[in-house]
């Protein structure tokens, strides 16, 4: 299968990374699995990962390629499906809102939760480890990879926000 991506993490030095694929999973990759001579990995770089054809191979995303993924995309949300078939009103896939610190008033950690997951955040992890309690949150949507770190110490929470491999405030 070929799934397309973004690179959020990259270590030069080691030659491995993490990739977001467009369906929120993750995956680790190394310079042995890139198979782009005319580009090296780097943080933010949309790429296609490639399992059809025995090891994985992983390559930069050129304009073209990026412009008929976008064109599935829309011939697949176009497609009609069974809810067609009822009375209900359609989902319409959304590009997650822009959240600012003034609205996040939460009360606890687990509100904090509920927050990112109603907002189209794919729950990637929520792991306790000597006191820290750490969730982390994904969403890939139209060429944005989002991800959101919580982390709670002492009753203290901690917001980490990624926009496409680049912390943001």
């Amino acid at each position: 299968m070929i799934f397309r991506g973004m690179i959020f993490q990259y270590n030069s030095e080691q030659g491995t990374g993490l990739i977001m694929l467009s369906d929120g999973e993750k995956k680790e990759f190394s310079t042995n699995d890139w198979a782009d001579n005319s580009n090296s990995p780097k943080i933010g770089l949309e790429i296609l990962y490639d399992t059809s054809a025995g090891p994985v191979k992983i390559k930069a995303l050129s304009a073209q390629e990026k412009s008929r993924f976008l064109e599935d995309e829309k011939k697949e949300k176009e497609k009609p499906d069974d809810k067609s078939l009822s009375n209900e009103e359609p989902e319409v896939a959304q590009k997650t809102e822009e959240v600012n610190d003034e609205t996040l008033a939460f009360t606890d950690f687990d509100e904090h939760v509920q927050y990112y997951v109603d907002h189209g955040f794919k729950l990637a992890r929520d792991a306790e480890n000597n006191g820290t309690r750490t969730a982390s949150f994904r969403n890939y949507v139209m060429g944005d990879f989002q991800e959101i770190t919580l982390k709670e110490t002492d009753s203290k929470i901690t917001v980490i926000k990624m926009l496409n491999g680049k912390q943001v405030d």
